[in-house]
């Protein structure tokens, strides 16, 4: 798992936090702000708080979503393709091969393995 990765999952969930903080703080000022004119009563005001608690529960509840989807991919990718099977099966002719192995190129060296040098 890259830290490019865990990075981005990081920075994802603190927008989606920061976004929800900034749409609650929203709402609490406009239902202050109805509460206060009298526009609204109590009960209003509650349903508008739960209904914006209800909004960061779902947006976190996708950024969790994503994340883990992100993760599953990153640690368990595609499965390897199957072998399949062949339907002719060779084998190799060892005495063919000596047998065709007659004029090939070969290498000459100078071994000097067991040669020391007098000191």
């Amino acid at each position: 798992m890259s830290a490019s990765f865990i990075d981005a999952v990081k920075l994802l969930v603190g927008e989606t936090i920061q976004m929800a903080r900034e749409i609650n703080q929203k709402q609490n000022r406009l239902t202050l702000s109805m509460f206060r004119s009298g526009a609204i009563g109590t009960s209003t005001a509650f349903a508008t708080k739960e209904r914006c608690m209800r909004a960061y529960s779902i947006i976190t509840l996708v950024a969790v979503i994503i994340a883990g989807v992100g993760l599953k991919l990153a640690l368990f990718g595609a499965s390897p393709a199957e072998a399949v099977p062949s339907l002719q099966t060779s084998s190799l002719d060892v005495f063919q091969m000596q047998q065709n192995a007659r004029d090939l190129p070969e290498l000459k060296f100078r071994d000097m393995t067991f040669v020391f040098t007098s000191d």
